[in-house]
């Protein structure tokens, strides 16, 4: 994948991996089921579209040096960040239940970021981000979950 940054054009090549996910797919590092690692990427969906409130938890540092260097520079480390329970919503249900509650916020999300790319919804560690910057943000976390699954 060339870019990381989640647009129309590339969303295609993001559901055929997601599409490769099933109930018993290993994971290759961390914690989360295939089940639970798709609730969690609907919910930070979810915080971007601001559907879900959180609070602003960032520094002047994590808003810009640390934000950058996590999405322009440093490798994400595997396994070795627990999820909050911010980012993680209750079950519902098997995959396939999942993947189309994540694809409905990914439509949701692409729709509100064509419609309003400078509108600003809060990230609880990096601030305030446009929907053009979460677009980097959404595409950088998507892949890197879906490399925990080999996908």
């Amino acid at each position: 994948m060339a870019s990381f940054v989640l647009t129309r054009e590339n969303l295609g090549e993001y559901k055929a991996r997601f599409d490769r996910l099933a109930d018993g797919t290993a994971r290759q590092w961390g914690q989360m089921n295939p089940s639970e690692m798709l609730r969690h990427l609907r919910r930070i969906t979810e915080i971007s579209l601001a559907e879900v409130p959180v609070e602003d938890g960032s520094s002047l540092f994590s808003r810009t040096i640390f934000c950058w260097l996590v999405f322009h520079v440093l490798p994400w480390p595997k396994g070795k960040i627990k999820v909050t329970p911010v980012f993680l919503p209750q079950p519902e249900g098997a995959v396939d239940h999942e993947r189309g509650k994540f694809y409905a916020a990914l439509d949701r999300f692409l729709e509100a970021a064509e419609k309003a790319p400078s509108r600003r919804t809060v990230h609880p560690m990096f601030g305030a981000r446009t929907m053009q910057n979460w677009r980097l943000i959404h595409g950088k976390h998507f892949d890197h979950h879906l490399r925990q699954f080999g996908c």
